[in-house]
């Protein structure tokens, strides 16, 4: 067999080994988790603008150190989860009023030459600000691979969307 071939079967056999990489939530400065700021916005469950939080039966999100992706979505009353660790969360504190959460998915595998790769395939970050202790403001930018572009092109193409928007303290 030819080096490439083997060096592909390699890199194959080597994803196919589970991981055990866990997910990393981290806040900078280290113990931010434990401000005013933050002890005030997580664990508590906010609306998307102004959808109600009990829409179909709930559509809220709550910012939590116990998701893989620093918050926990529900729609329709059932909480998504995530099933890939493949992810690294910040939170950063700003200011007594704003923090930024940055959210980085990845994939681990081979590419197209057996070689084994970390290939980014979503990375969105957001600066909240919290306005009232019952509203939020947001903006931020959202950006993940076009799959249509990217199997066009035959390499990775990115798409960034531009998000506004402000969260209300659900009753």
């Amino acid at each position: 067999m030819p080096i490439s071939i083997i060096k592909y079967l390699c890199a194959m056999l080597i994803a196919c080994i589970p991981t055990f990489v866990q997910a990393q939530v981290s806040f900078d400065p280290p113990g931010a988790d434990n401000s005013k700021l933050l002890r005030n916005v997580f664990n508590k469950k906010w609306s998307y603008g102004a959808w109600p939080c009990d829409r179909n039966g709930g559509f809220y999100r709550e910012f939590s150190k116990d998701s893989l992706t620093g918050e926990f979505t529900t729609v329709n009353g059932n909480r998504l989860t995530r099933t890939t660790t493949n992810i690294i969360t910040q939170f950063k504190l700003l200011n007594d009023r704003s923090f930024s959460h940055t959210v980085t998915m990845y994939r681990e595998g081979p590419d197209r030459s057996g070689n084994i790769i970390r290939a980014t395939v979503l990375y969105q970050t957001h600066t909240y600000t919290l306005v009232s202790p019952s509203r939020m403001d947001y903006s931020g930018t959202h950006t993940r691979i076009d799959q249509g572009e990217t199997h066009q092109q035959g390499k990775p193409v990115f798409k960034t969307d531009q998000e506004n928007g402000y969260r209300l303290l659900c009753p």
